[in-house]
């Protein structure tokens, strides 16, 4: 279903121009076509298109309002990637739901200031495309005070062997590297973190966002 990020989803005239740029000519939405509102905290309200007009959208619930309750907390913590790939990784956490995306300085992350206001059009654009309920909330951290303080980290490796077992899906946080990965020390921090789930991958070299979906995709999979 076509949908639009609004700050309310009690909003039922939109005037902002852009959005209604956004849902003339880009959703090509017609009156009597049906339009879903999500608020990106996770309800959302099914709407049709009542009057279009050069100043204003006008629109009718077809519906009572729904809260979408959490499944899961997982959380993901990546390296800064290149400006591409990290736009790939922040569609990937709207899409598989993830509350909150942590960009980690590492030693061989990439080095350039972080512009949150594309990253916040960004991730609402993911939001409308994927009709997800939520969006991540995105931090930036040191990699080893993160590390330090995080608990029920889950770490993909090629090369360490497996060891404790997934204990809560539910709240777990996926940690990736960058591009270059992680550095021997930060690996060997990772590694000797008593609580931290450790998974041996029997793959090639992954791509960083591929590594997330990955990881992800086990992750979710152990909830069911």
């Amino acid at each position: 279903m076509r949908a639009l990020y609004v700050n309310n989803i009690n909003q039922l005239i939109i005037r902002d121009k852009d959005q209604i740029h956004h849902i003339k000519n880009v959703l090509r939405t017609k009156i009597g076509e049906e339009l879903l509102l999500l608020d990106g905290k996770g309800s959302s309200q099914k709407t049709k298109v009542h009057q279009i007009s050069k100043k204003e959208i006008e629109l009718s619930p077809t519906d009572k309002s729904i809260f979408h309750e959490r499944t899961h907390h997982l959380k993901v913590a990546i390296g800064q990637l290149k400006k591409d790939a990290m736009e790939i990784v922040l569609k990937q956490a709207v899409e598989l739901g993830i509350e909150e995306l942590v960009i980690l300085e590492t030693k061989y992350s990439q080095r350039y200031e972080l512009n949150f206001s594309r990253i916040d059009k960004f991730l609402k654009l993911a939001l409308e495309q994927s009709n997800a309920p939520y969006i991540p909330k995105i931090n930036v951290e040191k990699f080893e005070k993160y590390i330090k303080e995080a608990d029920n980290l889950v770490y993909m490796s090629l090369h360490s062997e497996s060891k404790n077992a997934l204990k809560s899906p539910t709240n777990a946080t996926l940690v990736v590297g960058p591009e270059g990965g992680f550095s021997e020390d930060e690996n060997l921090l990772l590694c000797q973190k008593n609580d931290t789930s450790i998974i041996k991958l029997p793959s090639n070299i992954l791509r960083a966002q591929t590594a997330m979906s990955c990881g992800c995709g086990y992750i979710l999979g152990s909830l069911s």
